[in-house]
């Protein structure tokens, strides 16, 4: 009996030293790590008039978000895509995205925002068009033609931009901390609210 319970006693110190020293690293819960989005939305009429391109601009009221306050956002970064609607080789209507996945980056910023906070830019016509003056686009598919050259579709030079040009301000969160916020799920941008992923605006 005695041997017994010595054998019971030493199994339960040896599993109880196992449970103590088992790596936490192996464990299946991950504490989530903190994060940060932005909201952003146009003031006023929110577009760039097509009866006066070189005098148009947009106003833009963004804020970051860290839902925890355990995120410290230093600087946002902003990035202009360009989208002008064509017709592709087939005669069928296509979009051409210039600026890429990640767009343009503008040269201004924001800085010093507190958590939900908005901050203010201007984006003028006069700014994107510098931004994208050299752009060029295989409309058919194989040559690439200046976008602002391009006679299938010219532009007058005091008017660069047309009606059914439209754009995409997106952005990248800058923590304190080092990390780089420039990417969220389909429901952070769509579904969350006070939250988005990007700013349209149109040539009207």
């Amino acid at each position: 009996m005695k041997n017994i319970k010595y054998l019971a006693a030493c199994a339960l110190a040896f599993t109880l030293a196992l449970v103590s020293c088992e790596d936490e690293t192996l464990s299946p819960y991950l504490e989530p790590e903190a994060g940060a989005h932005a909201f952003g939305e146009l003031e006023k009429d929110g577009k760039f008039d097509e009866s006066d391109i070189p005098g148009s601009s947009v106003d833009v009221a963004l804020r970051w978000v860290s839902v925890d306050k355990k995120v410290k956002i230093d600087k946002i970064e902003l990035y202009v895509n360009f989208l002008e609607e064509y017709v592709d080789k087939d005669g069928n209507p296509a979009v051409a995205v210039h600026g890429g996945k990640t767009g343009v980056l503008l040269p201004t910023s924001l800085s010093g925002l507190e958590n939900r906070t908005p901050g203010n830019v201007n984006i003028t016509a006069a700014q994107v068009y510098q931004l994208f003056k050299d752009a060029k686009f295989k409309y058919d598919g194989a040559t690439e033609v200046a976008v602002f050259g391009n006679p299938t579709n010219p532009r007058p030079t005091n008017a660069q931009f047309l009606p059914g040009d439209s754009f995409s301000l997106t952005w990248r969160l800058y923590s304190a901390d080092g990390k780089v916020y420039k990417s969220w799920s389909p429901s952070v941008c769509t579904e969350l609210r006070g939250a988005n992923c990007s700013v349209d605006w149109f040539v009207e």
